[in-house]
């Protein structure tokens, strides 16, 4: 062991360590804000009709298509915690597409899909 005093002690040493976590984590903040939105000339606010927001256009798939899974009710009868989604499928000036489908991937209480 060395006799020369350490520059942090241990009282001090957690403070150091959680002011430098919370700045790795605040750092990365700073650079996505500053980083231009693909969606900036988009209308993300339509006043008459309240929020519309814009979130980009997604196919993964292809997916199976059951005309049977078109339902209201997806909890298959588990059980679990009660979530209402109402959705509307706007284009990229908020109107109203008609049509569209929704698909919600959801899993039962044991993370099962």
């Amino acid at each position: 062991m060395s006799d020369k005093p350490s520059p942090l002690s241990r009282r001090q040493a957690p403070g150091f360590i959680a002011v430098s976590a919370g700045g790795c984590v605040f750092l990365p903040g700073i650079a996505l804000a500053q980083q231009a939105s693909p969606y900036a000339g988009l209308a993300l606010f339509d006043s008459g009709a309240g929020v519309c927001a814009i979130t980009p256009e997604a196919t993964e798939g292809p997916f199976y298509f059951d005309p049977k899974l078109q339902r209201a009710d997806i909890t298959e009868g588990k059980a679990g915690i009660a979530l209402n989604v109402r959705l509307q499928v706007v284009d990229a000036a908020c109107r109203p597409l008609a049509g569209a489908r929704v698909d919600i991937w959801h899993c039962d209480a044991q993370g099962h899909y």
